[in-house]
């Protein structure tokens, strides 16, 4: 896997992680939702209800975010919400990114239950506008973004990011978020918007072994939702290892690819 995505929370890093090629359905390690990549895609956008976390003691997060690239290729361009929990404190942020750089919080206050409008649109060859609106408390952001996509993929994603600490690694615990639910999940392709049905999106199950920890309902146009299972709530908390020493940049993908593959839970 391809990590797209940097946030630092305190001394650790959190790392949203791109999936391998699909197929009609497929599961990762961290994503769960729906990807559509057989064309090339200008645009994304969704709205969701902003999950409550349970609190936890510990490290735990979920991030909900839509996006363009990072599915079968190493550039992405993203933006969503978020919940981590520390030691049984919980904070929901706005955020977005253009990676290789690292994420930038969206300056609105964000809590549990309030309804979100993001998008993405390139509105010139390398010129993208993030929008991004709370429905409940009526505040917006909107900013003009360079940057050089592949149209490769459009993403509509619930995510257990990756957590890196110094030269240890490994995916964060899923939080206790319950379910989201996804409206109005559309792209943008020659031109012409159309739902993440008519895109023909795959769904992506979350699943650690055999233990499916969230899954996304069926499609019906640009409407689904993501639940987490509970089964998967009693999956054991990540084990970190070190990398090895002469390893590529842990902020490569080659790197971070490893990392990913090799943590074992």
């Amino acid at each position: 896997m391809k990590i797209a995505t940097l946030s630092l929370i305190g001394s650790i890093g959190i790392l949203f992680a791109a999936a391998p090629a699909l197929a009609a359905s497929a599961t990762s390690a961290n994503w769960s939702g729906y990807v559509a990549d057989t064309g090339a895609y200008t645009g994304v956008g969704a709205s969701w209800v902003v999950p409550s976390a349970a609190a936890r003691a510990g490290l735990a997060s979920d991030a909900e975010w839509v996006g363009i690239g990072g599915e079968r290729s190493n550039d992405l361009i993203q933006a969503g919400t978020e919940a981590v929990i520390e030691d049984g404190a919980v904070s929901y942020k706005g955020w977005y990114e253009l990676l290789p750089a690292g994420q930038r919080i969206v300056p609105l206050a964000l809590h549990p239950g309030d309804r979100v409008s993001v998008s993405l649109i390139e509105t010139a060859p390398d010129t993208w506008q993030l929008s991004f609106l709370d429905a409940t408390t009526g505040a917006s952001y909107s900013t003009a973004l360079a940057y050089a996509s592949s149209h490769s993929s459009a993403d509509w994603i619930v995510e257990a990011p990756v957590a890196v600490s110094g030269a240890r690694s490994g995916v964060v615990p899923l939080d206790e978020f319950g379910s989201v639910s996804f409206a109005g999940a559309y792209a943008i392709e020659g031109g012409a918007r159309e739902t993440a049905s008519e895109a023909g999106a795959t769904a992506i199950t979350m699943a650690r072994g055999a233990v499916a920890l969230a899954a996304p309902s069926a499609l019906a146009g640009g409407a689904f939702s993501v639940a987490r299972s509970e089964a998967g709530a009693t999956a054991p908390r990540a084990r970190y290892r070190a990398d090895t020493a002469g390893a590529p940049s842990p902020f490569s993908p080659l790197a971070r690819r490893i990392v990913i593959i090799q943590i074992g839970f």
